[in-house]
């Protein structure tokens, strides 16, 4: 071990008896990856709620049209 390395560990130490949450690169770079994912999964859920809305909206528009064209009284675009 280096001596950098021995003096990291022994400042690291005395952080910790000094009630000091220390932590190493990997994890602080963990730490930011967890936040981006979790924004990206947020926006996800946001284009996931919109898409839903919208494809409701088509079922009933689509509904509505079919059951404009196959109403047994309308005679308007059916063949003579």
């Amino acid at each position: 071990m280096t001596p950098e390395a021995k003096a990291r560990q022994n400042i690291d130490a005395l952080l910790v008896a000094a009630g000091w949450h220390v932590c190493n690169l990997a994890e602080a770079m963990q730490v930011r990856v967890v936040a981006e994912v979790d924004r990206h999964l947020s926006v996800v859920r946001e284009v996931e709620a919109e898409v839903d809305i919208i494809l409701k909206r088509a079922l009933a528009l689509r509904q509505a049209t079919l059951s404009k064209a196959f109403a047994p009284n309308n005679t308007k675009g059916m063949p003579p």
